[in-house]
């Protein structure tokens, strides 16, 4: 209940600030357009672009939001998880590689096919997933690592995500599932 009404209020929300952002964008753009042709217009051509660049971002941040809030049903279907998880972890290997972090996959050899949305297990694998190599980046002491384990378990299977970094302050482990 509580998530069906923060994304009915993101929605609402996202529509007031995404058309006056539209606007501000376009607005700017026809600025940019007109101080161009001004004789010393590099410093207002840097400002503007500047502008231009947080209107993208604000109207990014709004479009996130309006695709929480509109969450598809899932589309279920008979996957197996170690191949997604190979195959994201191929995706992710440049961004670990740029943090020097160093990873493993140990898929379990044998899971049975379970009914998952794929697309949208594999959305919430990126973002824990870039989570823990955040955390392992911000490991001082030592070099990141991020491990990943599947296994089979009574309830179907396990997807476990490991990584050395610092771990959740405990003033934040009562909001690590609020959106």
């Amino acid at each position: 209940e509580r998530l069906a009404m923060i994304g009915r209020l993101a929605a609402q929300i996202t529509h007031e600030i995404r058309n006056p952002l539209n606007a501000i964008g376009l607005n700017l753009e026809l600025l940019e357009e007109d101080v161009a042709q001004l004789p010393s217009a590099t410093e207002a051509t840097l400002v503007l672009r500047s502008t231009m660049n947080e209107v993208d971002r604000l109207t990014s941040i709004t479009e996130e939001y309006l695709r929480f809030a509109r969450l598809p049903p899932p589309q279920l279907q008979s996957a197996d998880i170690n191949p997604l998880l190979k195959d994201t972890m191929v995706f992710l290997a440049g961004e670990l590689t740029d943090r020097k972090i160093k990873w493993i996959l140990q898929p379990a050899s044998v899971l049975p096919l379970i009914n998952v949305d794929v697309n949208q297990l594999r959305q919430a694998l990126l973002n824990v997933i870039r989570n823990a190599m955040q955390a392992a980046s911000t490991n001082t002491k030592q070099e990141g690592e991020l491990s990943i384990t599947t296994s089979r378990v009574v309830e179907g299977i396990q997807i476990e995500i490991c990584d050395n970094g610092p771990g959740i302050p405990e003033e934040a482990l009562s909001k690590i599932f609020d959106p």
